[in-house]
């Protein structure tokens, strides 16, 4: 979007081509979060400049296959884990600003009352004296 809309450098998509006119990415798909596949340089979601040949692989296509389902299934794993960390650091960060917010409130009324006590202490004093 970048470069099409503003002509400032871009956002890149990567994905891997093997065996026939799909390419495997990862990211967000249609299906959630992992590992997806689209028509080669048809991706929808990116506009395709170019393609760069990685070489060949001995690893047969059901092998590549499995090997996809696999890292998948992993990736989808990995993906819940972050989110579930993100959560966690987002309401752990909201109980510490509550408890702050706790511990600031307590010493407010801490020091007020200590205050309010030395005045009165002050003001005994001062009626002790004038009698």
């Amino acid at each position: 979007m970048f470069k099409d809309v503003m002509g400032i450098g871009g956002i890149f998509h990567s994905a891997v081509q093997v065996y026939g006119d799909v390419e495997w990415s990862f990211g967000f798909g249609k299906d959630g979060s992992g590992v997806f596949r689209s028509p080669a340089g048809k991706n929808s979601e990116y506009t395709h400049y170019e393609s760069i040949v990685l070489g060949e692989t001995d690893i047969s296509k059901n092998e590549v296959n499995d090997i996809l389902v696999e890292l998948s299934s992993w990736i989808n794993r990995f993906a819940n884990a972050g989110g579930a960390a993100t959560k966690t650091v987002v309401n752990t960060s909201s109980w510490i600003r509550g408890a702050v917010s706790g511990t600031v409130s307590a010493s407010k009324v801490a020091s007020e009352c200590m205050l309010c006590n030395d005045s009165n202490s002050d003001n005994s004093e001062s009626e002790d004296d004038s009698e």
